[in-house]
């Protein structure tokens, strides 16, 4: 089976791209003071929760009174940093750098922008089967951003061969009777 794109958007998120940070726990106790259960959480006032809520009001522009999407989905990331003071006496070049230097990787950037797409462009962020992330450091003038390109894609079934005789074959049933498969004859 082959994957075909079904419906295509791309939208830009004007802010700072910030970097999902590990989670920290908090932990429920009981009567006697024994831990019982404990809960995932981002602290507040992180600044990855301004990142993902202008990652969810520009998805949420996009996606406005369409459905979830409800099969696989392509999500490509290009993601824009401010540019250091720095780069500028390393690179001579006022055009993008290749993000090299910075706390946070790529998996980090595409956790927090899946995060705060679900429940408005899909269900469950599992429906991602494939993704393409690219980082940089911002030229000269230009503001950091998010690029986020989404595709829905369906499976289009593989077109079935039929040997010259128009039976159906099984896989493992090796050619029909009489017909003797030698490389001489593949060739």
């Amino acid at each position: 089976m082959e994957m075909i794109p079904v419906r295509t958007w791309a939208f830009r998120i004007n802010a700072v791209p910030k970097p999902q940070p590990r989670q920290r726990s908090a932990a429920y106790l009981d009567n006697a003071g024994r831990a019982r259960s404990s809960r995932p959480y981002t602290p507040a006032k992180h600044p990855v929760n301004v990142f993902k809520a202008a990652v969810a009001d520009a998805a949420t522009v996009q996606f406005e009174g369409q459905p979830y999407i409800t099969g696989p989905v392509h999500v490509g990331l290009t993601i824009v940093l401010p540019r250091p003071r720095s780069l500028t006496r390393e690179w001579k070049s006022t055009g993008r750098v290749p993000l090299i230097k910075v706390k946070g990787d790529n998996e980090n950037f595409e956790k927090a922008v899946y995060d705060a797409m679900e429940g408005i462009v899909y269900d469950n962020d599992a429906r991602i089967y494939s993704n393409f992330t690219e980082s940089w450091y911002a030229a000269e003038g230009e503001s950091p951003h998010t690029l986020v390109y989404i595709e829905e894609r369906a499976y289009q079934p593989a077109i079935e061969e039929r040997p010259p005789d128009g039976r159906k074959r099984k896989r493992d049933q090796g050619p029909p009777q009489g017909q003797a498969e030698t490389a001489e004859a593949i060739l």
